[in-house]
């Protein structure tokens, strides 16, 4: 989760408290990235470290109080407080739950990386890079050190594993080219923002064949005075997926640019301007095969005050999924209880939901039973189970019988047999699937 522009003093908004816990609630993310101007004001905290951390405590007392790491980048108005980048970053690897550690040697700082694992499996890499800040016309762009860290990074990580690592960037400030996820059109046209700086006399509108259909744009990128190839970099070997930002609060859309997703992320404090009721965060899923759905959908009707039935249709897992793990834990409940207001119904084609193989009873494991026992306990977590075993000739006869009733098909017993075991014979056998198949079949000719 990226949570973008709090820029916050001493006094934290409640409203942005509440943005964040809210967003954490709903989402329970893995990683919480702030991507820059946590905080703000010169006059405010007139470099006094006790008062900046007790903000940026606050600020990310909602991940501490959860456990779920959390990291940073830098943005333009972090070094406007009084006390420099390079102590700031110090505070933070006070807190609980702080990960990462700053480069050394290249510009800027806490540039780092991020590995995302799926237990000893490196599976993703997450590039941290500070942006800058203000030149004396316009913003400073990442620097050449910079951009060549992460090329040597990238290259060490293929050479290391074999393959290249797919990765994302989070920084503060936009990179250049998401202008080309725009459109300049006349000043008069609607919706229409002013550039400033080098697209000075320019007026922009999304192209809305680019980008997500709810983004929206209320304020001219304010992108680097100069572009100094960094996204040319990231483009280089087509490991870079993402590259997300902040910076300009009333802005939030995303889209493609050359294969690589380029995503703004509106402003989250009730401090400073920003886009009303459309404050929040940007949520980066990398897999896309886990519950965060189901998992969100509880959080939204467990307070409700009314009773519901999840209903999950066709319901099984490959033998290489491991995904039912998750969801043995959504049924049982795992750190939180599921909510009493809801039950979990499903149905399968699979008694035990889970594809098991010869090899998982006699392949070389010492405690292969535990393996099926395994595989076999997301159905356990059901509690009732209904099964369905394929009947014999009569029970299927009896059922095509009885819905030829229901459906009104008034044909001789011995018509309905005898196409009834035709049918059954070509199909996948007696199963009273087969049997409403049948009868849907005679009810459309009928």
């Amino acid at each position: 989760m990226q949570i973008a522009d709090t820029q916050e003093g001493k006094k934290i908004s409640p409203d942005t408290l509440d943005l964040i816990n809210s967003a954490l609630d709903r989402v329970e993310p893995d990683l919480v990235v702030y991507s820059g101007d946590q905080i703000w004001g010169k006059r405010t905290f007139k470099g006094n470290r006790d008062a900046i951390k007790n903000s940026l405590d606050i600020l990310t007392k909602p991940c501490q109080n959860r456990k779920i790491p959390f990291t940073i980048c830098f943005g333009n108005h972090d070094r406007q407080v009084g006390l420099s980048n390079e102590e700031q970053f110090e505070i933070y690897k006070e807190f609980d739950c702080f990960v990462g550690e700053s480069e050394k040697d290249i510009d800027g700082c806490a540039n780092h990386i991020i590995e995302i694992k799926d237990g000893d499996e490196l599976k993703f890499l997450l590039y941290l890079i500070d942006s800058h800040s203000n030149l004396e016309i316009g913003y400073d762009n990442v620097h050449e050190n910079q951009i060549e860290w992460y090329k040597k990074k990238r290259d060490s990580y293929e050479e290391k594993y074999g393959h290249l690592i797919p990765s994302i960037v989070i920084q503060h400030i936009p990179v250049c080219e998401i202008f080309e996820l725009l459109n300049e059109v006349k000043k008069s046209t609607k919706g229409a923002v002013r550039g400033f700086r080098t697209h000075a006399n320019r007026f922009y509108v999304l192209n809305k064949d680019k980008v997500n259909a709810n983004g929206f744009m209320k304020e001219s990128p304010a992108d680097p005075q100069i572009n100094s190839g960094e996204f040319d970099a990231f483009k280089e070997k087509g490991e870079v997926l993402g590259v997300y930002f902040g910076h300009d609060h009333n802005n939030s859309f995303n889209g493609k640019v050359d294969g690589i997703d380029l995503g703004y992320t509106q402003g989250a404090g009730f401090h400073v301007y920003g886009p009303g009721k459309d404050r929040g965060v940007r949520v980066i899923e990398l897999n896309k095969k886990d519950f965060m759905d189901l998992n969100n959908i509880l959080s939204l009707i467990k307070h409700r005050g009314l009773k519901f039935i999840l209903f999950l249709d066709d319901l099984s897992f490959e033998e290489f999924e491991y995904e039912y793990k998750n969801m043995k834990a959504l049924i049982e409940g795992g750190l939180e209880v599921r909510p009493k207001n809801v039950l979990i119904y499903a149905t399968s084609n699979r008694k035990n939901l889970i594809r098991e193989g010869f090899n998982d009873r006699q392949g070389d494991e010492i405690h292969a039973r535990e393996t099926v026992e395994e595989k076999h306990s997301l159905a356990e977590r059901f509690g009732v189970t209904l099964t369905f075993s394929v009947g014999n000739q009569n029970d299927y006869l009896n059922t095509v019988y009885k819905l030829a009733e229901i459906y009104n098909i008034n044909l001789p017993k011995e018509t309905l047999k005898r196409e009834a075991i035709k049918w059954a014979a070509l199909s996948s056998g007696r199963s009273n699937r087969v049997a409403k198949q049948f009868i849907m079949s005679v009810n459309s000719l009928v």
